[in-house]
């Protein structure tokens, strides 16, 4: 969603790993809704955190800048996992179903609040009580508001890379630089 965020999740501590969830769009209807299949991923395991932010789901999806972290126990982690894993599969829509909800789907499973508004009662919609916002830095950022006691992990840009005089970042490599003497003769 152009300049409005995405999100995923990783559920699992330092002991054992982490498993991410990813929910990442549709090639149908201009990618709008549909049946998900923009590389969702369901479960992939990193030991680390450390390997998590050097891989190749962190490049392709992110890089993430941001992540709140909130302990949980492992019995609440399978809860967790379970709903991720079924949100994941469901079909994609950006105004009903996107990319934050894998989160806000583990977190409410988890006996989290899952980004509701910071509004009151008398505010709302009342059809609408526990509406979520479709935006994922909005709904991030109330997630943040409304679970107290976690950590903000502010993540590290990605270095870039040098090509020539050329400053790019890794993800517009989409080609390798053959320097001028190892060209073939035009």
């Amino acid at each position: 969603m152009h300049g409005l965020g995405h999100a995923a999740v990783l559920i699992g501590n330092d002991k054992t790993g982490y498993n991410y969830y990813s929910k990442n769009g549709t090639n149908e209807s201009g990618g709008a809704s549909g049946a998900l299949d923009k590389n969702p991923v369901s479960g992939r395991h990193y030991a680390s955190l450390k390997e998590f932010e050097q891989s190749e789901d962190n490049k392709k999806d992110g890089p993430y800048k941001k992540a709140y972290d909130i302990k949980t126990d492992e019995a609440t982690d399978k809860k967790m996992e379970e709903a991720a894993k079924a949100s994941v599969k469901s079909d994609y829509n950006t105004l009903e179903k996107n990319c934050v909800d894998v989160a806000s789907d583990a977190a409410k499973a988890g006996g989290l609040n899952p980004g509701t508004p910071n509004l009151p009662w008398y505010l709302m919609d009342p059809s609408n009580k526990n509406r979520l916002t479709p935006i994922p830095n909005l709904r991030f950022r109330r997630m943040i508001e409304n679970n107290p006691g976690g950590t903000l992990i502010i993540l590290p840009e990605p270095k870039k890379e040098r090509i020539g005089t050329i400053t790019v970042d890794p993800a517009e490599i989409t080609h390798k630089v053959i320097p001028d003497d190892k060209k073939p003769n035009q």
